[in-house]
């Protein structure tokens, strides 16, 4: 049974994943907005990039920066990655929406929190990773 955080996460910036200062001081997220972020960070990590967990991370070039991606492995691999985040009850909607001409996968997912429901638009690629 996963658990749950009562944690709180350094407050990046939605625009540019920056760290967020205040007077030189971090912000800290907690609550709807940490989950948010948690996901997005989990759908922009790749697999083996953090060095502390090498399983952590989503596998983009063995499963889908391919040249045939199969939908059903996509929106399997999304789908855990996004219930591995504390807090994560359920996923209500989820969709992987690939456009060629701009190289960016965007994912759009909705997903049901101990905090409230959560929904946000994830693109990755050249245009928005």
């Amino acid at each position: 049974m996963k658990g749950f955080s009562m944690g709180y996460d350094i407050l990046l910036s939605n625009a540019t994943r920056d760290v967020v200062l205040t007077n030189g001081d971090l912000i800290l997220s907690d609550g709807l907005a940490r989950v948010r972020q948690e996901i997005g960070i989990t759908l922009r990590a790749w697999r083996g990039e953090w060095f502390l967990d090498l399983d952590f991370g989503i596998p983009y070039l063995q499963n889908v920066l391919v040249k045939e991606p199969q939908r059903v492995v996509l929106q399997s691999i999304f789908a855990a990655a996004i219930t591995s985040v504390p807090d994560v009850e359920a996923i209500e909607s989820l969709t992987a929406t690939l456009d060629r001409p701009s190289r960016t996968l965007s994912i759009v997912f909705s997903a049901r929190t101990r905090f409230g429901m959560v929904s946000d638009i994830i693109p990755l690629g050249i245009g928005g990773a």
